[in-house]
């Protein structure tokens, strides 16, 4: 499985900075002046979106040189409500000669062979295009072929650069009730896969029957078809893909089904989507995916579910039936939910090896927040019934990797290091907080944006949500995977981040501030100051419990020393260095 679809990228992608602006700065016309001056060349800028989070404004901006897009260069304009302003922009040079001829630029014929690929053709034509450090004209075709959504990139003598997926894997109304399983058979038994629990190619048992869950759901009524419909303000039941499975509809407004009928994986995953989008109203995110979108709960007959973006701002769901169907189990609807939610608050922003981990890391945490609301059963296994079985893998939260050593630039395997460190918060504050935090920093998301600056976003939001309530702990759960710029692998990756450690070491070395020690969920009894030499020096206790602990240096000389942290199971030894007393 799963939910990107692997891409091979000719392209590089476009290097993206940030930057704090005052606010006399923030105007569109100072920050072309800027941007024009850094990429030394004219610019248009269109803006593309513009969506309002709880901190703020957030704007994109398509760059536009000589009458041409540059293809995936954003300029991100975040304004947020402390009257700050945060740009992101990308950084290119462009290859001498690039510039097409005005009469060469409309689209060439001999582009016109690559139709053949395509069933439909959303959009052609010449942009710029980054290779080898420098952007020149490229041609981009974009379209649906029989399984996927491809965008091809062609340069102009007509020979293919590169081809990716554009997916992203993985009235009236009448309340009627419906069997789903919530959120999936394993965790609700809480049980390990058994016989009892085989998909057994959907076919009906006693034990999975027992494990279905009678709940009401909403459902519309079509006046022209005259017939009951999936469909609500937020999502619609569709026939989209191969296999051509006709969503179920109803003349009397019964929708139960049991596991061997079509319409149960188009139930479980309508459920599942609209309890999750009432959960963002809830957090009090009213316009988030405010549109029906479309799914198909047979959308292919592979274990490979997608989001497929169609607009700016709206996409469509597809899910596997591949092993056990995608749909049946809510970890893997919630996860690809989670793609949609993302796209809307940021779109296109999801590109570059290390963004593409986050974006299937947030996706993964949002599925194990959703399955925590059910049962605490293996909380840190995503697709618990989907994966980890003979299908696939699935994946688990990690307690070893820390950033930026334990990145292996594979999307699925990164994506737990960021999946990690919000369902950390997570224990820390709970479902609410953690959650807003994260879809209030995903506004501010934008291309080539490594781990340490989505923990940023994320430290920015609890600035302007709460006040830096709880930006102190959420630092130390950072710092622990390696996300914070000061903490890049504190701890050794071999080892799980749960010992005791120290911070503020150059400030303690060179400038008298104190060391500070984290106990890190660790009950401290003693800290010892020992000489290099051996020789005891001091010992310090600390009889209350709290999150940090001062060791001061007015008293401690110049010097290497030694800094034992004993608790009752054992005791942990660093170095420090004293430079000045």
């Amino acid at each position: 499985m799963l939910f990107v679809a692997s891409t091979t990228l000719a392209q590089e992608v476009i290097p993206h900075e940030s930057k704090q602006l005052e606010s006399l700065d923030s105007s569109l016309v100072m920050i072309q002046g800027f941007l024009e001056e850094e990429l030394a060349t004219s610019i248009k800028l269109s803006r593309q979106s513009r969506k309002q989070s709880p901190v703020g404004v957030h704007e994109q901006f398509q760059i536009i040189i000589d009458g041409f897009n540059v293809h995936d260069a954003i300029l991100k304009r975040n304004r947020f409500s402390d009257g700050s302003t945060l740009i992101q922009y990308p950084k290119f040079r462009i290859a001498a000669n690039s510039i097409l001829p005005a009469s060469q630029r409309d689209f060439d014929s001999k582009f016109s062979d690559f139709y053949s690929i395509f069933n439909d053709v959303y959009s052609t034509g010449y942009e710029w295009f980054l290779a080898d450090d420098f952007v020149q004209i490229a041609c981009f075709i974009s379209g649906l072929t029989d399984d996927d959504h491809l965008e091809i990139c062609v340069s102009t003598d007509g020979q293919e650069i590169y081809r990716r997926t554009k997916r992203l894997y993985s009235h009236r109304d009448s309340t009627i009730v419906v069997n789903t399983f919530q959120p999936d058979p394993i965790t609700s038994s809480e049980s390990e896969t058994s016989f009892s629990l085989l998909d057994n190619d959907d076919a009906n048992s006693e034990r999975l029957t027992e494990l279905m869950v009678s709940d009401s759901i909403s459902v519309r009524w079509d006046s022209i078809d005259k017939m009951w419909k999936l469909e609500s303000d937020f999502n619609k039941a569709r026939d989209l893909f191969s296999p051509f499975i006709s969503p179920p509809t109803s003349s009397n407004a019964n929708f139960s089904f049991n596991r061997s009928e079509a319409g149960f994986e188009y139930v479980n995953a309508y459920y599942h989507m609209n309890n999750q989008h009432r959960h963002l109203e809830d957090l009090g995110f009213n316009d988030l995916v405010n549109y029906p979108i479309a799914f198909d709960a047979h959308g292919s007959s592979l274990e490979q579910s997608f989001f497929d973006p169609i607009t700016d701002s709206t996409g469509q769901l597809a899910f596997g039936e591949g092993g056990v169907d995608d749909a049946e189990d809510a970890d893997v609807i919630i996860h690809e939910y989670s793609h949609a939610i993302s796209y809307d608050v940021a779109p296109g922003t999801a590109i570059g090896t290390e963004r593409l981990a986050i974006e299937e890391g947030l996706c993964d945490f949002f599925a194990i927040s959703y399955s925590r609301e059910y049962s605490d059963y293996q909380r840190d296994v995503i697709f618990n019934w989907d994966g980890h079985n003979d299908f696939w893998s699935g994946r688990e939260l990690t307690y070893s990797r820390t950033y930026p050593s334990d990145l292996e630039d594979e999307l699925y395997v990164d994506a737990p290091m960021w999946a990690s460190a919000i369902a950390d918060v997570y224990d820390y504050y709970g479902r609410d907080v953690s959650e807003t935090l994260l879809i209030t920093s995903m506004y501010s998301y934008f291309p080539g944006m490594s781990m340490v600056e989505a923990a940023q976003l994320y430290l920015k939001a609890d600035t302007l949500l709460y006040n830096n309530e709880h930006s102190n702990a959420i630092s130390i759960l950072f710092c622990q995977r390696g996300l914070m710029p000061e903490c890049a692998d504190t701890i050794p990756s071999d080892a799980p981040p749960s010992n005791p450690y120290i911070a503020n070491h150059g400030n303690f070395s060179v400038n008298k501030g104190p060391l500070i020690i984290y106990p890190n969920g660790n009950n401290l009894t003693t800290v010892d100051l020992i000489g290099i030499n051996g020789v005891f020096i001091e010992s310090y206790s600390f009889p209350k419990a709290q999150i940090a602990h001062e060791l001061p240096a007015t008293t401690i000389l110049q010097g290497l020393y030694i800094v034992r942290i004993n608790t009752a199971e054992e005791s942990f030894s660093y170095k420090v260095l004293k430079l000045k007393p």
